[in-house]
């Protein structure tokens, strides 16, 4: 038995322009919005984790009954400005960024988040932000399950165009493979996740499962949260095709590339093909595709992927 989930949104970063008023006061402001909101909302600096671009980085978490419920990152005061010049000088530079993870936040987290920045911003630049911001990253993620334990050493990513290829081992097993560099407009990485499965002694009918998590980061979409549809970036994830383990026992290909991809991937072992013998191992990699992908990545559901951000639609 598999199964693969609907897929879920688990980051999405934007950032957005701040009038030159509000920017003079923004941090006071700030502080006047948490003493606002008193016990209900929770601001502190932090460095945790974070690779933002901006100097100045909050973590804003909203609590229900003294404890965090969602958390957001809001990042002011680009890293590399100066800001010993006048305000006045630095005008392109007046914006900031926001960071979070969708899950579990709903219409009524968004709620909150958005009344939070009209205390910070004032209502009329908050309500700037759902048409004037710009997208600059977005996770998605799709879970796979199956009753006997499957290695990822038996599994091959293929992404167009993409030749960065690493694996992670760890104590004896393969952990993690990733597709894209750091700095990639599309990353891909796939986990082996037994480990958190067997902690949390997660099942299905009665066995101990296996766990794999594919996860696709995407940067610079070049559109704002008004214009976000799950189409945008679907289109790029659905280009990701998984094999397994039979795509070493198709002797259509030779022992050599059979080899590499087992070594290095299937992305980097076509690189070093001529033309027109990579060409027609494509044809057969898609041929394939149709009936041997182990990840049903074009089937996520992902229609209500941003409905959560309906409370920011001001305007």
């Amino acid at each position: 038995m598999m199964t693969t989930n609907n897929g879920k949104n688990d980051k999405l970063a934007w950032t957005f322009e701040v009038d030159i008023d509000v920017r003079e006061k923004y941090e006071l402001n700030l502080e006047m919005a948490v003493a606002e909101y008193s016990e209900k909302i929770r601001v502190r600096p932090t460095k945790k984790n974070i690779d933002t671009g901006f100097k100045n980085n909050y973590k804003v978490e909203f609590m229900k009954n003294g404890k965090p419920k969602f958390s957001m990152i809001l990042s002011i005061h680009p890293a590399d400005e100066n800001l010993e010049i006048p305000i006045e000088s630095r005008r392109r530079k007046n914006f900031s960024r926001i960071e979070l993870n969708p899950s579990g936040i709903g219409r009524k987290g968004t709620s909150k988040i958005y009344k939070f920045l009209e205390s910070v911003l004032g209502s009329s630049e908050a309500a700037k932000i759902y048409a004037g911001s710009r997208v600059t990253r977005v996770d998605i993620c799709v879970d796979r399950y199956v009753n006997k334990y499957k290695s990822l050493k038996n599994i091959f990513p293929y992404y167009p165009r993409m030749e960065a290829y690493k694996k992670y081992p760890k104590e004896g097993k393969l952990e993690s493979i990733v597709l894209g560099g750091g700095t990639s407009s599309i990353r891909i990485t796939i986990y082996d996740k037994n480990k958190q499965a067997a902690k949390k002694n997660r099942k299905i009918n009665g066995t101990h499962v296996t766990y794999h998590r594919v996860e696709a980061r995407f940067k610079n979409l070049r559109c704002s949260l008004k214009t976000l549809n799950a189409e945008i970036y679907k289109s790029r994830f659905c280009k990701l095709v998984i094999f397994g383990k039979s795509l070493l026992e198709d002797e259509y290909f030779s022992k050599k590339f059979r080899r590499n991809v087992k070594a290095v991937g299937i992305n980097n072992s076509l690189a070093e093909l001529d033309g027109n013998i990579r060409k027609c191992y494509l044809r057969r990699l898609k041929a394939r595709h149709k009936k041997n992908d182990i990840f049903d990545v074009a089937g996520i559901d992902t229609k209500n992927f941003f409905n959560f951000l309906d409370p920011f639609h001001k305007v």
